[in-house]
């Protein structure tokens, strides 16, 4: 809001402000000072009779700025709604431009179109002129095809009567192949059973003193005299954890073993293990159906000759007898049954 509305009455307080009015008390006190003078008076009179009318002459002033305020304003939003119309145009114009572009470039893919559908059709007449040779070709294939089967079932029919020789052939194959099998499984049986009852050689003498060792002995029963049915014996000079090996002189098939006791007094071992290696120095102990060590029963008196087999048959070089329980001493005479592992079927030396 102006502030020129306000300015007569301000300019108004303040002439009044400056004049001087009667005081009573000063008109009582002192009788003999003067009043203001008209003729002063009539001056400031006029005096503010010009500033009224300078006043009213800056009101007047005040409408035309009024007006000019109004035709600025009504000329500013005139610029306004002409920038925005400015903007409108420049926009469609931009538009324009769009969408003309857009018409180039739907032009060019109509373009590209066309000589697409060009090479197409060019291809689709290559592609029946193919098609065609194709066709000539399948004729030409059906024939071949044609004789081709002909002569198929002509072989098949000469593969059906070698499949009927093949198969008479199989099956008298078959048939020697059944005897042959059983043929082999008798002479195992009876190599199996021969090697079962056959000694390697501690009964006759092959096997020499040399051969056998031991863990220690007792007195001069060396473990050269620990033989199957001599008068001979080993006897250790120690009780537990004692051993008696028998050195077979190549790797050979142990299928069991004879055990007796001290022939001349009451001694003998009553269970033993048995220990096998090929090389003398890793040694792997038999093992039960349960996967421990198997104590085998040994002897219960001094003469009676106790055997004992392993099934399957161990491939081994060297043997070990391994006292567990005994009588007086661990005392033993041993045998062992088995064939050499070269051994034709049906060879072997009598006992």
């Amino acid at each position: 809001m102006s502030r020129f509305p306000q300015f007569p009455a301000v300019v108004l307080v303040l002439l009044l402000s400056t004049r001087q009015w009667p005081d009573s008390q000063a008109d009582q006190t002192d009788q003999s000072k003067p009043h203001i003078s008209d003729i002063k008076m009539s001056r400031m009179m006029k005096a503010m009779h010009g500033e009224m009318k300078a006043l009213q002459r800056s009101v007047c002033h005040l409408a035309d700025l009024k007006a000019i305020k109004q035709q600025l304003v009504d000329l500013e939003d005139k610029v306004s709604r002409q920038n925005q119309m400015v903007a409108t145009v420049e926009e469609l114009v931009s538009r324009q431009n769009q969408a003309a572009a857009t018409v180039e470039e739907l032009v060019s893919r109509q373009n590209q179109a066309a000589a697409t559908v060009e090479e197409l059709v060019s291809r689709q007449n290559q592609a029946t002129a193919t098609v065609e040779e194709l066709v000539s070709r399948q004729n030409q294939t059906t024939a071949t095809v044609e004789e081709l089967v002909s002569r198929q079932n002509q072989a098949a029919a000469t593969v059906e009567e070698l499949v009927s020789r093949q198969n008479q052939t199989a099956a008298t194959v078959e048939e020697l192949v059944s005897r042959q099998n059983q043929m082999v499984v008798r002479q195992e049986d009876r190599f199996s059973e021969f090697c079962r009852t056959r000694h390697m050689g501690m009964f006759g003498g092959v096997i020499p003193d040399s051969s056998v060792t031991a863990s220690s002995v007792f007195r001069d029963f060396e473990p050269g005299g620990a033989r199957f049915g001599s008068n001979r014996k080993w006897v250790p000079s120690g009780y537990d954890d004692q051993w008696l090996q028998v050195d077979l002189g190549q790797e050979s098939r142990v299928y069991g073993v004879i055990t007796q006791g001290r022939p001349d007094y009451a001694q003998w071992t009553m269970t033993y293990k048995l220990s096998f290696s090929t090389d003398g120095e890793a040694w792997a102990t038999y093992a039960g159906t349960d996967g421990s060590d198997k104590v085998f029963p040994g002897n219960s008196n001094k003469n009676s000759p106790i055997y004992q087999y392993v099934d399957p048959p161990v491939a081994a070089r060297y043997v070990r007898f391994l006292p567990q329980t005994y009588h007086g001493r661990p005392a033993m005479r041993v045998e062992i049954l088995g064939c050499a592992a070269e051994t034709e079927h049906g060879a072997g030396s009598g006992h």
